[in-house]
C-alpha cells in the first residue's frame, strides 16, 4: 500500500530525515575543520546532547505541541553544538572560558520557542531573549580574557554605570508606555491578547 505524500506519517518521516541530516551535516563540518582527531567518543557525546535535542523539537512538532520542549530541545543542540567544538579544539578554550555562550544560547532558544507558542513575537519572550543574548556578549570577553581586566575589577570600576543603564531604561520604559500602553510588555497576559484578536477579527 502506497502513502500519499501528503500524508501527515510521510510529512513526519521527512522532518525526522531532515533533521537527521542537519545533524550530521554540523558534525561532518566540524570534524571537517577540527585540529584533533575526532572519534567515536566526540561522535557519541555530540549525539547523546543535539539528538536528543533534536529528538525533543521533532516531538513537540508533530506530538506534544509544547513551548518547553521546543526551548529545552533547542538548548541541548545548542549545548551539543558546543561541546563538538571544544572536543575538536576548532576553539582554543574550554567550557570554563566559552560559558557565556551558553548564556547567549538561551536567549536565541526563546525567541523561536517564544515564537513558536504565541504564533508571533512577543515581546514577553523578545525583551528576556535580547537581555540574554547582550549579557552573554558581554560576559564573552571577560571569560576569554581579552579586555585585559577581570570582571570583578571592571564592576567594582564602573558599577555607577549600571545604576546610569537602570536610570536609562526605565526612562524609555516609561515613555514607550505612554505611546503604546495597550500593547506594553506584561501589561496583558495571553489570554486577553487573544481575546482581543478575535474580536478584531469578527
Amino acid at each position: 500500500m502506497k502513502i500519499p505524500f501528503n500524508s501527515q506519517k510521510m510529512q513526519n518521516f521527512l522532518l525526522a530525515v531532515g533533521m537527521s541530516c542537519i545533524l550530521l551535516g554540523i558534525y561532518f563540518l566540524v570534524a571537517f575543520h577540527s585540529a584533533a582527531e575526532t572519534g567515536a567518543a566526540v561522535f557519541l557525546r555530540f549525539m547523546c546532547l543535539a539528538g536528543v535535542g533534536m529528538l525533543l523539537l521533532f516531538l513537540s512538532l508533530v506530538l506534544v505541541k509544547s513551548f518547553l520542549l521546543v526551548y529545552v530541545g533547542l538548548q541541548l543542540v545548542f549545548f551539543g553544538i558546543l561541546a563538538l567544538v571544544i572536543d575538536s579544539h576548532i576553539v582554543r578554550a574550554g567550557l570554563k572560558e566559552l560559558w557565556p555562550v551558553l548564556v547567549v544560547s538561551a536567549g536565541v532558544s526563546l525567541l523561536p520557542a517564544g515564537l513558536y507558542r504565541a504564533k508571533r513575537i512577543k515581546s514577553i519572550y523578545l525583551f528576556p531573549g535580547i537581555v540574554l543574548v547582550f549579557l552573554g556578549l558581554f560576559l564573552l570577553p571577560f571569560s576569554l580574557h581579552i579586555t585585559g581586566i577581570s570582571l570583578k575589577k571592571f564592576f567594582l570600576t564602573f558599577y555607577p554605570l549600571a545604576f546610569i543603564l537602570m536610570g536609562l531604561s526605565l526612562v524609555v520604559v516609561f515613555f514607550y508606555q505612554q505611546t503604546h500602553r495597550k500593547d506594553f510588555p506584561y501589561m496583558t497576559d495571553d489570554s486577553e491578547l487573544v481575546q482581543r484578536d478575535s474580536e478584531g477579527a469578527k
